[in-house]
C-alpha cells in the first residue's frame, strides 16, 4: 500500500513537471520573445526591452534558423548602418552586427555561424576599439562549449528563465504597447533603424569615448584574432571582405586630443599589413572626407547630416556607400568619390 502510494506521488510529481515546462515552452512558442520563428511578431518591433539587452542570444539563434548566404559583422555601427533590404541581390542576407563586438568575439560568432549556416560571404565591418576589450564571455565563444551549442542556445529559448520573463513582457506589451516605447526599430534581418540621438547624449557618449582614451590601450595580442579569422574563412572556402568603419571627424578629433592618433594610424597599418598578407583587399573608411566632415555640432547641423546618426553610429546611407565600394548593387547608385581608398 505504501509501496503504491509513493509510486503514485512520484507519477504525480513527474507530471507537474512535464505540464509546467509544456507551459513554458507553449507560452515561449507562441510569444516568441527574440523573434527567432514568428515572421511577424505578435509584438511592435520598436516595444521590445530585450532584443538590445540580449543581442548576442537571439542573433545567434536568427542566424541559423534565416540560413543567410552573406553575413554582415560586427559592432553596432554594423546594425544600425547597414540594411539588408537595400542591397540588391538574391542571396539571403543577414545582418549580425552585435553591440561593442570585439574581435576575439567576432571570431567566435563567425565560427559558431559557419558551422550552422551556409553563408558563403562574410562582410566584416573593423573599428578601432573594437581591439580594446579584452576576452569576454559570451554566447557564441568557442571556450565555453555550452554557450557554442545551438542545441544549448536553442533550449535556453525555449526553457530559460530569461525567456519565459520576456515572453510575459511582451505579450503585456503588445496589449499596451504605451507602456514602453524605443526609437530603435528592429527588424527580422538583424537591422535596426533608429533616429538620430539628442545633441546632449551625443555629447555625453563623446565624453565617454574619451574617457576610454585615456584609460585604455589598444591590446596588441588581438590582432591574432583576425588573423584566425581569416584562416577560418579559408578553411570553410568563405570569401571575406574586410573594411574599416567610417569614423565621424568629431571622434577623430577626440582621438587626436587625447594623444592616440599615431596609435590609431598604427592600428590601421597593422590591419592593412595582415589583410595584404592573405591577398585580402581592405578598405578604409575610417578617415576625414567629405561624407564623416559635415558639420555635426548644433542642434541644427545634426538634423541635417544625412550620413550620421550620432558621433559613433553612421546613416543606412553611408551603409550602402561602403556596400557599393565593396563591389555589391545597393539602391544608392552615387557614391562621394573621396569616400574610401583601398589600403
Amino acid at each position: 500500500m505504501i509501496k503504491n502510494k509513493f509510486l503514485l506521488y512520484n507519477v504525480l510529481v513527474f507530471l507537474l513537471f512535464v505540464l509546467g515546462f509544456s507551459l513554458i515552452i507553449s507560452i515561449n512558442v507562441y510569444v516568441d520573445p527574440f523573434w527567432v520563428w514568428h515572421k511577424t511578431p505578435i509584438w511592435k518591433t520598436n516595444s521590445n526591452p530585450f532584443l538590445k539587452d540580449h543581442v548576442r542570444y537571439f542573433k545567434a539563434l536568427q542566424v541559423v534558423e534565416q540560413q543567410p548566404k552573406i553575413l554582415l559583422v560586427g559592432s553596432s555601427r554594423v546594425y544600425f548602418g547597414i540594411n539588408p533590404d537595400t542591397i540588391k541581390t538574391d542571396k539571403k542576407i543577414y545582418n549580425m552586427g552585435i553591440s561593442e563586438l570585439n574581435v576575439n568575439e567576432a571570431y567566435s560568432y563567425i565560427n559558431y555561424a559557419l558551422r550552422w549556416t551556409p553563408a558563403k560571404t562574410i562582410v566584416y565591418g573593423l573599428d578601432y576599439f573594437d581591439f580594446f576589450v579584452p576576452d569576454k564571455k559570451t554566447y557564441a565563444d568557442s571556450k565555453r562549449n555550452e554557450y557554442y551549442s545551438l542545441y544549448s542556445n536553442i533550449m535556453m529559448n525555449f526553457l530559460g528563465e530569461t525567456a519565459l520573463v520576456a515572453s510575459f513582457t511582451n505579450y503585456i506589451l503588445a496589449k499596451f504597447p504605451f507602456l514602453y516605447y524605443s526609437v530603435d526599430n528592429w527588424h527580422r534581418n538583424g537591422f535596426v533603424s533608429t533616429s538620430i540621438k539628442p545633441k546632449k547624449t551625443i555629447d555625453h557618449d563623446l565624453n565617454l569615448l574619451v574617457d576610454v582614451l585615456s584609460q585604455e590601450r589598444l591590446l596588441v595580442d588581438n590582432y591574432s584574432y583576425l588573423q584566425k579569422t581569416i584562416d577560418l574563412t579559408e578553411q570553410h572556402g568563405v570569401t571575406l571582405l574586410l573594411y574599416i568603419s567610417p569614423v565621424n571627424y568629431r571622434r577623430l578629433d577626440a582621438i587626436k586630443k587625447e594623444g592616440g592618433w599615431n596609435e590609431y594610424l598604427a592600428w590601421k597599418d597593422q590591419i592593412a599589413k595582415i589583410s595584404q598578407k592573405n591577398g585580402i583587399t581592405l578598405w578604409d573608411f575610417g578617415t576625414y572626407n567629405s561624407v564623416t566632415t559635415v558639420p555635426f555640432k548644433t542642434e541644427e547641423e545634426m538634423k541635417k547630416n544625412p550620413y550620421a546618426l550620432d558621433a559613433l553610429h553612421f546613416s543606412p546611407l553611408v551603409g550602402q556607400f561602403i556596400m557599393r565600394r565593396l563591389g555589391f548593387d545597393t539602391v544608392v547608385t552615387n557614391v562621394p568619390k573621396d569616400f574610401g581608398k583601398q589600403i
